[in-house]
């Protein structure tokens, strides 16, 4: 099997692990790649393939709302799942429209 790469990319441990956790149990697991802030994303994106992004809308300083759409315009093919514990209707249009593929509360 083709192996598929993650960044989960969030400022706050829990997250971080909890999620790999997750999918390190996964059959077919992935490799998992950690990002606390937006250099770090950005370095990751760069320099390894990546099959999946799993970003935090509330990035630590940043707002992935506003970084969003140029990685979607610079990695067409990546896959981005945007995590969030904004639930109103306005803030999950402004992500979607950002460029997502799919968003988690």
């Amino acid at each position: 099997m083709n192996e598929w790469r993650v960044v989960i990319a969030d400022d706050h441990s829990l997250i971080l692990e909890g999620i790999k956790s997750v999918l390190l149990d996964l059959e077919d697991a992935p490799s998992v790649f950690f990002a606390t802030d937006l250099p770090q994303l950005e370095h990751l994106l760069k320099t390894g393939e990546i099959d999946v992004l799993i970003q935090d809308v509330k990035f630590g300083a940043d707002d992935a709302r506003q970084f969003i759409p140029s990685i979607r315009s610079a990695y067409p093919n990546l896959k981005i799942i945007a995590l969030s514990s904004l639930g109103d209707a306005v803030s999950i249009q402004t992500v979607l429209n950002s460029g997502v593929n799919g968003y988690v509360i």
